[in-house]
């Protein structure tokens, strides 16, 4: 019998779908990111722009909490119920924007009164108005990230990778711009316009696409919400809490170190250039949950066995090749940014070491999560903030932002490690079937 080319190349085509999907728009979203930041960096010095990653580090972190986990419950919902009870996903997506907006905009307000106190427990009072400045960014950071779960978690891959592609590009442009005007105070505002278009724009997007669907986003069965944020979402926002926090603590105690705010900028001009061996991972692992979650909800286990598997040794092998063209390229690609970052090849070195662990973490984090052990992921998370404060309160001071760059390696592996473990238990046979049960 005759093999259907064309039915293998559309089962091959719907099971690689999001994937696909995810490394076309980290493609575009990280090239044009690396440019706009690299511009910024250039043009604005080594100071300036540790002044721009200290706000904007902080901004993320208030995003990240003020979220309340509610990105992650409304996708492994949606996901799970795409099929069964599409009219409950659409109360269930109304809900979570309409509570997004609201926390989303207090927290920003809240940022604003209180920009001098967390400006100084972050070691940057210096810039304590600027971040009072960047507050919108808070209720539109939290905005996108619950859009962006809801168009994933509906399985409108495509329309959620063209929109992060699209949210790229405007933020790289308003850090490029902002680089050009010489200003942290116009890079700041070049920000708040871009993610204004682009939450305008996904708002628009989840309205299509749930019109096409056929699903009404009215708000609703609240009480059912509310359980579904405390079950599923404590130990996201548990998780979101430890993660944001250790990262924006250690970035704090560089930036109490003599010249800590230039070590600051040199360490992200360095993140920078690392984050691009860490494309494939990271864009793999913003779909990984709503995909794995459907598997699981119709209890296809050797699919999500077959598919984690692809993307887990995907992840590494371009992460690894990718790392190492950064360590043997690093006093090169520091040079280029400028001759104050010069001095951060070593770094550099480190950092593009620390995206494998870091690829692998992101990779496999979210295998636990759509196998139901949520909180097992969380007190990961909890581990990995301990182990990275802990680490950086020894090493930054001896080392700077190369002690900084060895606190993520040295935690981001042990964590990795027992990852590995854990999600080889869980997707074993045995494990699948407690996970049914």
């Amino acid at each position: 019998m005759p093999i259907d080319r064309s039915a293998v190349s559309h089962r091959w085509w719907k099971r690689h779908e999001p994937a696909l999907w995810a490394l076309a728009s980290a493609v575009v979203g990280r090239l044009t990111g690396l440019l706009g930041a690299l511009m910024a960096a250039a043009l604005l010095g080594a100071g300036v722009f540790g002044g721009v990653g200290s706000i904007v580090a902080t901004v993320t972190m208030i995003s990240s909490v003020a979220g309340l986990g509610l990105g992650q419950t409304v996708t492994t919902q949606l996901a799970a119920r795409s099929y069964s009870d599409p009219v409950e996903g659409g109360y269930l997506a109304a809900n979570v924007l309409v509570m997004a907006a609201i926390v989303g905009t207090v927290s920003g307000i809240a940022l604003a009164v209180g920009a001098g106190t967390v400006a100084a427990l972050g070691g940057f009072p210096e810039f304590a108005g600027h971040l009072r400045l960047a507050a919108p960014l808070v209720p539109l950071g939290v905005g996108a990230v619950a859009a962006t779960a809801v168009l994933q978690g509906v399985q409108r891959y495509g329309s959620a990778a063209r929109w992060l592609a699209l949210r790229a590009i405007l933020t790289g442009v308003a850090m490029g711009l902002g680089g050009v005007l010489g200003s942290l105070e116009a890079t700041i505002v070049s920000l708040i316009i871009a993610e204004s278009i682009a939450v305008l724009l996904v708002s628009l997007m989840v309205q299509r696409e749930f019109h096409r669907l056929g699903i009404r986003l009215v708000p609703r069965n609240w009480p059912r919400t509310a359980r579904l944020a405390t079950s599923v979402g404590a130990p996201a926002l548990v998780s979101v809490v430890a993660t944001t926090l250790g990262l924006w603590t250690v970035r704090s105690v560089l930036l109490r170190q003599t010249g800590g705010v230039h070590e600051a900028g040199i360490f992200d001009a360095a993140n920078r250039w690392a984050q691009f061996a860490l494309f494939v991972p990271a864009s793999l692992s913003t779909i990984q949950i709503p995909v794995l979650t459907h598997l699981r909800a119709q209890s296809r286990w050797a699919d999500l066995r077959r598919q984690q598997g692809e993307w887990f040794w995907v992840g590494l092998v371009t992460t690894a090749v990718a790392g190492g063209a950064l360590i043997i390229s690093s006093r090169l690609l520091m040079g280029w940014v400028g001759p104050e970052f010069a001095g951060g090849a070593t770094t550099l070195g480190v950092l593009a070491l620390a995206a494998v662990p870091i690829g692998m973490n992101s990779l496999l984090g979210p295998v636990l999560i759509a196998a139901g052990q949520l909180w097992a992921r969380c007190l990961a998370d909890v581990a990995l903030a301990m182990m990275l404060i802990g680490s950086a309160w020894v090493l930054v001071p001896v080392a700077r932002s190369l002690g900084l760059a060895a606190a993520y390696l040295v935690s981001y592996s042990v964590l990795t490690l027992w990852l590995a473990l854990r999600v080889r238990a869980v997707t074993s046979p045995p494990g699948l079937l407690d996970a049914a049960r």
